[in-house]
């Protein structure tokens, strides 16, 4: 999977479920807010990563949560209509003049709602128009090329059949259907959850992403309580669910205070 960022399935009013890019920071989808990415004191991306612009500014230390890279500061990714020319200097990773494929996907991930799977495809089927050399990369006149260029490719392909409605089905209430609470995040299926997924999980629950002062707390209060019901890196399902004595009872009881999302009947 994409490592510049979280790919996460959305079930949209359609029932088709596909991928979206979400912010590593307060898990809300990446295109819903304007993004940024981290530069040193040379305006020199320091790696790949991209989060929210308001995200990256609150974060604790000038280093980027994903990778631990030291930045000097968080820049705004500008548009790709209005700023096409500083689009290319800031999506440039290495600053060398030239974009790769992987580069150009991630970025457009965060700032348009599209499906991952689809839009992937499509650029991998239209790449040899834009990189007629082969090199793997697109230099900048390859970019601005009238018509065969990647800016013009991206535009085309930037159509209505490729974006996806960015709405999100809540998920089954913790308190009542905790098996069915536990499948849904349990998305790589291995029966655990890491303290990270655990934190992302409640976040959703509790709708808390548009608050970055509650998502911290959330952290906070995830960090404080999985130590001691596990030794491990995940927790199990069944320390989880336990009844009486598992995490998620604990949870329940300190979280009263909150409501999750109307989860939907049912499920």
């Amino acid at each position: 999977s994409n490592s510049s960022f979280g790919l996460r399935p959305r079930t949209g009013s359609d029932g088709v479920t596909r991928q979206l890019a979400e912010c590593a920071v307060c898990f809300e989808d990446l295109c819903a807010e304007p993004c940024a990415v981290f530069w040193d004191a040379s305006s020199r991306r320091v790696c790949g990563h991209l989060l929210h612009y308001q995200c990256a500014q609150e974060l604790p230390s000038k280093s980027c949560p994903l990778c631990r890279c030291d930045f000097d500061k968080a820049v705004v990714l500008p548009s790709l209509e209005r700023q096409p020319e500083v689009w290319f200097r800031t999506c440039d990773v290495k600053g060398d003049g030239y974009l790769s494929k992987q580069e150009v996907i991630n970025v457009l991930l965060s700032q348009f709602p599209l499906d991952v799977d689809r839009f992937e495809a499509r650029m991998e089927d239209a790449w040899p128009q834009v990189d007629p050399n082969g090199d793997g990369y697109v230099s900048r006149d390859e970019f601005f090329a009238p018509e065969t260029g990647l800016l013009a490719l991206v535009r085309a392909n930037l159509t209505d059949d490729m974006r996806v409605e960015p709405v999100e089905a809540a998920p089954p209430d913790v308190r009542t259907q905790r098996n069915a609470w536990f499948d849904h995040f349990d998305e790589d299926k291995t029966g655990s959850l890491t303290q990270e997924e655990l934190t992302r999980a409640l976040v959703k629950t509790y709708a808390l992403g548009a608050d970055l002062a509650q998502v911290r707390t959330m952290r906070d209060f995830v960090a404080a309580v999985f130590p001691a019901f596990t030794a491990e890196a995940t927790i199990s399902r069944d320390a989880f669910l336990r009844p009486g004595e598992g995490l998620a009872d604990t949870i329940i009881a300190q979280l009263d205070h909150l409501s999750p999302r109307p989860s939907p009947s049912g499920v």
